[in-house]
Order: structure tokens, then C-alpha cells, then sequence
């Protein structure tokens, strides 16, 4: 009887944890469920990423759009399902691609606004571009970064300014942070109007040679549905930009 006793008693608190399991499970579930039904449900917002791409340009605006109920989908400009990007301390993480190249069929009626982001190996890609056409030199740092990517800068900027010139045509909202901008004045976006940009001799002389002469001193600038910024000290101040320009247009 004692043996009865105790294994009933086991018996039991086995199936208490084994409810306990369940019911958290459940209600994880549920929450998971909720989560997804919030996230995402105020419309779909483009942002676009270069291999090394600068984090916390991405993760300010990734951040702020989300918690406002906003989905992001992310256009790498690669062939890789994943992309590099870098923090100010050289610590690399790794974004899952929702695009990818080669770009198949967009429909960018259902974005309410692409956002290009800035970093190092963008830098490197606008660099090589410069020194195709003459403007400036070739780091071996952009070489031993990104390699046979260089190779593809023509093509990798091309569809930044295609994307660029359809969002904003569509009376999308077009947004550039560090050394993207350039993109948008290759884009023929920015000449008569003001911008700022992560300055340097490369993206200086790009957007001289393609006619941006309008160039601001300011952190943030914001003209008409084009927004820019200067680099990660700005990025939070950028990504409110972008969602009360969002929230405005909505």
C-alpha cells in the first residue's frame, strides 16, 4: 500500500508538470500569434543593404519601424540569403535576406517607402564606381573586403538607382543614411534641392560629377518625400524622420 501510495504521488506531480508544460506552451503560442498579427499590420517599408552595411544605421531603423507596427522587408544586394553588416566596433552581424539578387519581379505598389542604409562596403562599392569613372583611386582595404564584389558595382548600383527612381515616382518616400544618398542624386532625386551625407573625397566628388550641389551641414535633412541623413550619430534622429514622414503620408 505505502509502494501505491508513492507512485500515485509521483503519478501525479508528473502529470502537474506535464499540465504546467502544456498551458505554457499554449499561452506562448498565443502570444507568438498575437505578435505576428501586431508586427507588420500599418504596411511594408523597403530597406535595402550593401554587404558590410553599417548596424546601427539598420538597426535604428528596423527598430523603430517595427515597434510601430510596421513590416520590414530586406533587399540584400547579393546572391546570398544572408548579409555582413558592421558595428562602430567592428563586430559583424548577420541579417536574413527577404530579396535578394537576382532581383525577380517587385511590386513596389506595396511598399510605403524604401530606405537605403549606408556603411563600409557601400563606401567601397561608390569608391570603385568613382575610380571607373576617373574620379579617385582604389583602397586595398575595399579589395580585400569585398573582392570580386567590386567587380559588380556597376550592376549592384544600378538597381539602387532603379528602386530609387520607381519608389519615388510612385510617390513613395525615399530615404538615404551615411554614404547612400549618393545613390539618390545618381538617381537624378537630389540636384536642386538639399541633402546631407557622410562627406569624404569619394562621395563629394560623386555627387559633384552627377550635379548635387545642394549639399546641408545639418544631421538630418528632409525635402519633400526624400530623406537624408549623415551617418550612425544620426540614426535614430533619421529613423524618427522616416516614421513620422510614414505616419504623415499614411
Amino acid at each position: 500500500m505505502r509502494r501505491r501510495g508513492i507512485y500515485l504521488i509521483i503519478g501525479l506531480i508528473i502529470l502537474a508538470v506535464i499540465a504546467t508544460a502544456i498551458y505554457y506552451e499554449v499561452t506562448t503560442v498565443k502570444r507568438t500569434q498575437q505578435a505576428n498579427v501586431t508586427v507588420g499590420t500599418r504596411g511594408k517599408v523597403l530597406v535595402v543593404l550593401y554587404p558590410y552595411f553599417r548596424w546601427e544605421e539598420y538597426s535604428a531603423v528596423s527598430n523603430t519601424l517595427m515597434n510601430n507596427g510596421f513590416r520590414i522587408d530586406v533587399l540584400c544586394m547579393t546572391s546570398r540569403d544572408t548579409i555582413p553588416g558592421l558595428d562602430l566596433e567592428g563586430k559583424v552581424h548577420i541579417v536574413k535576406c527577404t530579396l535578394h539578387l537576382p532581383l525577380r519581379t517587385i511590386d513596389y505598389s506595396k511598399y510605403l517607402a524604401v530606405v537605403f542604409i549606408g556603411g563600409p562596403g557601400l563606401y567601397c562599392v561608390l569608391e570603385y564606381h568613382a575610380h571607373e569613372l576617373g574620379l579617385h583611386g582604389i583602397d586595398q582595404w575595399c579589395v580585400k573586403m569585398l573582392g570580386d564584389y567590386l567587380k559588380e558595382s556597376d550592376k549592384v548600383l544600378d538597381e539602387g538607382v532603379k528602386i530609387a527612381r520607381i519608389m519615388y515616382k510612385n510617390g513613395r518616400i525615399v530615404a538615404a543614411i551615411c554614404v547612400a544618398p549618393v545613390i539618390l542624386c545618381m538617381a537624378h532625386l537630389l540636384q536642386n534641392r538639399p541633402f546631407t551625407m557622410f562627406t569624404c573625397d569619394v562621395t563629394i566628388r560623386l555627387v559633384r560629377y552627377y550635379g548635387c550641389t545642394e549639399l546641408s551641414r545639418s544631421p538630418v535633412v528632409r525635402s519633400g518625400e526624400i530623406v537624408t541623413a549623415c551617418g550612425p550619430q544620426a540614426a535614430q534622429s533619421f529613423a524618427r524622420t522616416v516614421l513620422e514622414l510614414i505616419e504623415h503620408a499614411k
